[in-house]
């Protein structure tokens, strides 16, 4: 996947409010949201109007004050967005790790091979190790994926972290825009953490 080249659908300038997240549905309702996630949002953004702002005052060894948060610099997007990113990292010279004692392997947090575009500002892309489990899947959590793999995701998207909990989780899932599906078939059993 070359730096820099992806694909804006929809970018939205972000507000917590209710109009701003009708005009989120709508793009993602264009691009075969389900009705029962559409529900959930809704619910979600309702539950972050209801609670308090996280955490209590500023304090000498806390400095934020979540509730003058300001979003006017915050975008909304759909899907993939062009960012400008550092090429790609040059490959390490191979090694043999027996006969290198001080030998060790970078294994970066997320594969990138299917990791949706997602770049950090100023960052490299890396290409993944080679020796991710092949019984592993990594796919980009949008509404491609959660129609296709929609049995897999029941009863596991939105429920490893309650949204009604608190403020900030309840946002999050009310817009939520990325991640990934990490799937591991039950039963296997990994020597390493993906």
């Amino acid at each position: 996947m070359p730096s820099g080249t992806t694909e804006t659908l929809a970018a939205l300038p972000f507000a917590p409010t209710e109009a701003t997240l009708a005009a989120a549905l709508d793009v993602l309702d264009a691009r075969g949201m389900s009705a029962d996630d559409a529900a959930l949002r809704r619910a979600a953004f309702a539950r972050y109007q209801e609670l308090p702002p996280p955490g209590g005052r500023p304090s000498r060894g806390w400095k934020h004050d979540y509730a003058k948060l300001r979003f006017e610099d915050l975008v909304w997007t759909s899907d993939r967005v062009s960012l400008p990113a550092l090429p790609p990292r040059p490959a390490a010279p191979a090694r043999d790790a027996a006969e290198d004692v001080d030998f060790e392997v970078d294994h970066p947090a997320l594969a990138t091979e299917n990791a949706g575009g997602l770049y950090f500002l100023g960052g490299t892309y890396v290409d993944a190790p080679s020796a991710v489990d092949p019984r592993v899947t990594v796919l980009p959590l949008d509404a491609h994926t959660e129609r296709e793999q929609a049995d897999v995701l029941r009863g596991v998207l939105h429920e490893v972290v309650d949204y009604r909990a608190d403020a900030f989780t309840a946002l999050a899932t009310a817009f939520r825009n990325c991640g990934a599906l990490v799937y591991v078939p039950a039963g296997v059993q990994l020597d390493a953490p993906v």
